[in-house]
């Protein structure tokens, strides 16, 4: 009964409470978003039109809350006014639901046999803390952070499963999620870059494990590929299809912007101290190497300023940070 009422409090109740203090307790400066009535135009062209998949349920989740608030009692929805529009409360349980499903994920992860010589105290503290950054920096909303963070967190889960078991079918499995999440958005990349961090060893040069390691990362890869470049066939659209813009000087130049640089910085390092050995720094540096294709493009395209960019990759690296790479995890 103790070990149910403490995973509720963990995974449901905590991550509720921190978007709550996030949504309610504090205004974003960054755009009045507790004013929108419906999911902004812009949501349906240029290269978000290809992220449908969270839109969409958004959309579909929306319609069905604005029936029931319209149904509420005048002093309850007088109340829950002041707060925001009907749409802003929808945002709100949508983002809430989708955290407390990455929790669960980030509870049954630390469930695996990878982290068993890790104390449950610092289990806690580090998903507790995972929570509080993921939620800190919903100060950008878009409909499509909180499932991608989800299906990132299950497909490590997964990939785990996978490297302790060596079992052919969850591979099979993690590509199919891989391929879900990239119709989702694009950080499904930095799944494939986990999985190649975990299989990455010193003779990797060597053609036999170089034959095993393609083996292991081709159908993930393909099936990113294939959903990537799919959507952008079949989704018609006259606008850009990779960005909707270039902003690489202004990440370069403007404060703002340089100081989500310092904040991925910081925590590269951080994740460093924090490891449980030399090997485990080496895992997160693989991590990063494959990373970086994705970083080169938020440089680019993306504004740093908006550090929810980083988060998934933090989020593997404190994961990597703690794993226990025995001798019997190596590739076969």
């Amino acid at each position: 009964m103790q070990k149910i009422s403490d995973k509720l409090l963990i995974n449901v109740l905590l991550p509720i409470v921190l978007l709550t203090m996030v949504f309610y307790g504090f205004n974003s400066a960054y755009f009045p978003y507790s004013t929108l009535e419906k999911l902004p135009d812009y949501y349906y062209s240029n290269v978000y039109n290809f992220r449908f998949i969270s839109r969409d349920a958004l959309v579909w989740f929306f319609e069905q809350f604005n029936t029931v608030f319209t149904s509420l009692n005048p002093t309850l929805k007088e109340y829950a006014s002041q707060y925001g529009t009907p749409f802003y409360h929808s945002f709100f349980l949508f983002n809430a639901f989708f955290l407390v499903l990455t929790s669960w994920c980030l509870n049954e992860l630390f469930a695996l046999k990878t982290f068993a010589k890790t104390s449950e105290v610092v289990k806690i503290i580090i998903h507790t803390f995972i929570l509080l950054l993921i939620s800190i920096t919903s100060y950008v909303l878009t409909p499509y952070d909180s499932p991608a963070l989800f299906l990132f967190a299950i497909t490590v889960f997964f990939t785990l499963k996978y490297f302790e078991e060596r079992k052919p079918k969850q591979l099979i499995f993690i590509s199919a999620l891989i391929f879900i999440s990239t119709l989702n958005r694009e950080t499904s990349s930095l799944n494939i870059a986990f999985l190649g961090a975990l299989f990455l060893d010193k003779e990797i040069l060597k053609k036999e494990k170089l034959q095993k390691f393609t083996r292991i990362i081709a159908l993930p890869v393909f099936t990113f590929l294939l959903a990537y470049i799919s959507v952008r066939i079949f989704m018609k659209t006259d606008e850009a299809t990779v960005s909707e813009g270039i902003y690489l000087v202004q990440n370069l130049t403007k404060p703002n912007n340089i100081l989500g640089i310092l904040f991925f910085i910081i925590f590269i390092r951080w994740c460093q101290k924090i490891s449980s050995s030399q090997q485990n720094i080496g895992k997160i540096s693989a991590f990063l190497l494959f990373c970086s294709p994705y970083l080169l493009m938020i440089l680019m395209v993306g504004i740093l300023w908006e550090i929810r960019l980083f988060i998934p990759i933090i989020i593997g690296m404190i994961l990597l940070s703690q794993m226990n790479f025995e001798e019997d995890t190596k590739m076969d």
